[in-house]
């Protein structure tokens, strides 16, 4: 990949209640794996070699992120992950110039 590293800072997983299709797809993989929505998403990021960062502030959520890392996704779940990417965020449309001054407005240091 020309030398860069592509870097999931976040797990993602909330997106994926949405719509009822995703639902029931991503909630087959969590029972399966007794897993979380979130464990899916970041274990399903770091098979594909995607450098995760998740973040939290809480210590039971970080213990959590952890769990990611103690099983494996086959081959069908990969692609059933993958499936769901609508290849936009359902959460900002990143590429409204309204939306870049409303973030940008936004001071996170005093």
């Amino acid at each position: 990949m020309n030398n860069l590293w592509i870097v999931q800072w976040t797990s993602g997983g909330y997106s994926f209640f949405t719509f009822p299709a995703k639902r029931d797809a991503i909630l087959k993989i969590v029972e399966k794996h007794e897993k979380t929505v979130a464990q899916i998403i970041l274990r399903w990021h770091c098979q594909r070699g995607v450098a995760i960062i998740p973040g939290t502030l809480h210590k039971n959520r970080m213990k959590e992120n952890l769990g990611a890392f103690d099983f494996v996704l086959t081959d069908r779940e990969m692609e059933a992950v993958f499936a769901m990417n609508i290849g936009r965020s359902e959460i900002i449309d990143h590429h409204c110039f309204c939306t870049a001054r409303q973030l940008n407005s936004i001071k996170i240091h005093l």
